[in-house]
């Protein structure tokens, strides 16, 4: 795997009915593993996604902002749960492709 960053598209395929293609730049910065982003219903991108590792395992987080408070509030986010496990199941398969990718190279 690279050690800064190495990028793996997923673009003409359609991914998912809701998710047109993801984007991930490979990062090697425990815990962030890589960053990526998805282009939804072929109307907008929500960039910032985090694909980071923890105790539980692989997980994504969703791009959020530091409030005046100090605390994180996330700026874009799935409306169900379902949704959710749609978008975290296609940007975790990515990231496995991309990371398969990258070993395979070198």
């Amino acid at each position: 795997m690279a050690k800064e960053q190495q990028s793996s598209k997923q673009n003409d395929d359609q991914v998912s009915t809701t998710f047109n293609s993801v984007r991930v730049h490979l990062m090697d910065k425990a815990p962030l593993l890589a960053m990526a982003s998805v282009k939804v219903l072929d109307a907008m991108f929500v960039t910032g996604i985090r694909i980071k590792t923890g105790k539980n395992g692989v997980y994504i987080d969703m791009p959020s902002r530091k409030t005046a408070g100090g605390e994180y509030q996330d700026i874009a986010f799935p409306a169900s749960k379902a949704m959710r496990d749609e978008l975290q199941a296609v940007v975790l398969a990515a990231y496995e492709a991309a990371k398969a990718a990258a070993e395979k190279q070198g």
